[in-house]
């Protein structure tokens, strides 16, 4: 095969070949325009493909900010952190989470369960479980002017609990001061 010499530089040479390729070859002192018939040819390094874990360090980073996000933010709202009891006659547990999420409703007694039957209390906060559950209570017959609902709330969070219990008194008087009394501490 002949090649035929189309640039020239010191340590190598571009030729061109009768098919029409352009090489790199070592110049042993050729000209431009010279024709040649054997060349010591220069390889082009290999390309190097893109490093596997990079791209999989970007998921893995993701992960882990997921992981993050989700035990940082969300697991609050889904663990028992303290319970609030509702005394009518009918008597309630509500099991909450810190944030104020109902996470379980309970009937404590044979009326305590046939306020609750049929109730969906999924995705709500505590107040507007405990107003619907007072609602409720005054439509089915348990509850009438002038009587007394009692809320405790316990939880291994002093602060907390005393938070919620406050909380919870506002917001029933806030609705119901003026027909019902609210008490703090277990019914007598």
């Amino acid at each position: 095969m002949s090649y035929l010499v189309m640039e020239v530089h010191p340590a190598y040479a571009v030729v061109l070949d009768e098919e029409g390729r352009f090489l790199k070859a070592a110049n042993l002192r050729y000209q431009v325009g010279d024709t040649v018939r054997d060349i010591v040819e220069l390889r082009r390094p290999k390309e190097k493909r893109p490093a596997l874990w990079k791209p999989l360090s970007g998921v893995a980073g993701l992960a882990a900010c997921l992981c993050i996000v989700f035990f940082g933010y969300y697991q609050p709202n889904f663990v028992p952190y303290g319970a609030l009891r509702i005394q009518i006659n009918p008597d309630v547990e509500l099991t909450l989470s810190r944030t104020d999420r109902v996470l379980e409703l309970e009937g404590l007694n044979a009326d305590g369960r046939v306020l609750i039957e049929g109730y969906d209390y999924g995705g709500k906060d505590r107040e507007d479980v405990t107003e619907e559950l007072v609602e409720r209570a005054i439509d089915m017959g348990y509850l009438s002017g002038g009587e007394t609902v009692s809320i405790t709330v316990t939880s291994a969070d002093a602060d907390w609990q005393a938070r919620e219990e406050q909380a919870a008194r506002e917001d029933l008087e806030e609705r119901y001061g003026e027909t019902i009394v609210i008490r703090i501490g277990p019914a007598p």
